[in-house]
């Protein structure tokens, strides 16, 4: 698993990537090249939402988050951060996608114009001009970037919707799997095991003075034992997350 370090945009200039590697003589040469922090989040809450793709999350209205009254000069307004495919059916400040097919379908889709993607390294430099650098870029799931990216930029509760997708390793349990949506074919096999469920408590434990809070249909829904003892993570309801969040 890739170790993180707390680190935020607020002192983030960027970072070098690899751009291309030549082995010569059982030894590799890199180009690198500099890539700026072109984001600049003034965001005016700490609060944050991730939306995954969980089965969970198609019991909830998205809309819901579109229209966020956010109270008084909005003070509990949500920054939306989501994965993947979530921008099929609804449009989060910040999208991230992980891997060529889903990368080459915002293309296609020309998501990247006008919307704020994040992606690898390895994304950035096959695309150009397309997606924004995931900071330091750790080897993690679109989800739980998603959530890393609302750390780092300074988002000091973060409501996770739609995190239900690895309750059980090998099977995939996701709204776009089980509906036969274009790149999934109804594919509920995953080779990820437990890891996801691994690399979200890591995130937790760097990141110990965010308060993580899953929301699910029902409070008392089975909860990732890698979860359950961390001291900032605790799990509501859909209303409670209403009410919190004063949607």
């Amino acid at each position: 698993m890739i170790t993180l370090e707390k680190r935020y945009r607020s002192n983030y200039t960027g970072e070098n990537i690899i751009t291309l590697r030549v082995q010569k003589n059982q030894s590799w040469t890199n180009t690198l090249e500099f890539v700026p922090n072109s984001v600049i989040n003034n965001h005016v809450s700490t609060n944050a939402v991730a939306i995954g793709n969980g089965l969970s999350r198609d019991q909830f209205n998205l809309n819901l988050l579109k229209d966020h009254k956010a109270g008084l000069l909005g003070a509990n307004s949500l920054q939306t951060y989501g994965a993947n495919t979530v921008y099929r059916t609804f449009n989060p400040d910040f999208l991230v996608v992980v891997g060529d097919p889903m990368a080459q379908e915002v293309i296609n889709a020309e998501y990247t114009t006008g919307h704020i993607v994040f992606s690898t390294s390895r994304e950035v430099v096959q695309n150009p001009g397309k997606f924004y650098l995931v900071p330091y870029d750790p080897n993690y799931n679109a989800g739980a970037l998603a959530v890393y990216l609302a750390c780092f930029d300074g988002h000091k509760t973060i409501y996770m919707l739609g995190f239900d997708g690895q309750e059980t390793g090998g099977y995939e349990d996701n709204v776009y799997a089980t509906q036969n949506w274009p790149g999934y074919d109804g594919n509920t096999t995953s080779g990820a095991g437990n890891f996801p469920e691994l690399v979200m408590q890591h995130i937790m434990q760097v990141y110990d003075d965010v308060t993580f809070v899953r929301v699910m249909p029902s409070k008392y829904a089975s909860i990732p034992e890698a979860w359950k003892y961390q001291t900032n993570f605790k799990q509501i309801d859909f209303r409670e997350f209403v009410l919190a969040a004063d949607l």
